[in-house]
């Protein structure tokens, strides 16, 4: 033990660098223990199907609280000034279902074929994009906004028509 304590006192570097190992040691250790009680955590898994298969509470009915109650009357006298429950919430009839010749809209027979073309605009990273700049360039380019709520083109110059080409 001696020697050990001559070579410490020789050599004070070896002991400065020693201890500052031990201390890096030390604190990956501590920081390995953390990590491990952070992935131990349970999340809840949001695409397995566990949920399905599980028993489903059930609800218990609240106890009703005095002075709350429906079906007694402390006195009798004011039994015809508190409605009855029936006269306070009433439901309204249902709408009768339309049949399909109820509906003022009749679809057109389409002549020709007709060629729906889908464009998506995307912002580059880090960019915005803003609609009205959008609807600008496209009614430059001879697209107008119509029917069905989409961009319309009716032709170019001598060929524009008066329905979508």
């Amino acid at each position: 033990m001696e020697t050990l304590y001559h070579f410490l006192a020789n050599y004070p570097t070896f002991t400065i660098s020693g201890s500052l190992v031990f201390i890096l040691l030390i604190s990956f250790y501590i920081r390995h223990r953390r990590r491990k009680k952070i992935y131990k955590r349970s999340e809840p898994d949001l695409y397995s199907d566990d949920y399905l298969f599980e028993p489903q509470p059930t609800s218990v009915p609240a106890p009703e609280k005095e002075g709350f109650s429906t079906d007694k009357v402390e006195d009798p006298k004011e039994a015809h000034f508190i409605p009855s429950l029936d006269e306070v919430v009433s439901t309204p009839p249902l709408p009768k279902p339309q049949s399909e010749e109820d509906f003022s809209y009749q679809f057109g027979k389409v002549e020709g074929n007709q060629i729906i073309i889908v464009l998506y605009v995307v912002a580059q990273r880090g960019r915005e994009l803003n609609g009205a700049d959008i609807f600008s360039v496209l009614e430059e380019i001879g697209l107008k906004y119509g029917d069905m709520s989409i961009f319309h083109h009716y032709g170019v110059g001598e060929l524009k028509v008066k329905q979508p080409v």
